[in-house]
């Protein structure tokens, strides 16, 4: 899976969902659930998908960022802040 920008999500990923009025909160890929696995079961999408937390979203899944516009990857967990 992938975001907009083609770079390859992993977990642990910091991202920002942009909001209305431009306004941007942060969140953190938890995990990525792999097509046809019990996860995918469990979540009821057999294609897989991005489970993610934060941004204003709490815990919230979606099938894919590759044509959400409103979700940026910011970092990997493991780099430094800038």
């Amino acid at each position: 899976m992938k975001y907009k920008s083609g770079i390859e999500v992993e977990e642990g990923d910091i991202v920002l969902f942009e909001r209305s009025g431009g306004n941007y909160e942060q969140g953190v890929v938890v995990q990525i659930i792999q097509p046809n696995s019990e996860a995918a079961k469990d979540w009821s999408l057999s294609e897989g998908g991005i489970l993610v937390k934060g941004g204003g979203l709490n815990l919230s899944i979606t099938k894919s960022f590759e044509d959400d516009e409103e979700v940026v990857f910011v970092r990997r967990v493991y780099e430094t802040p800038l």
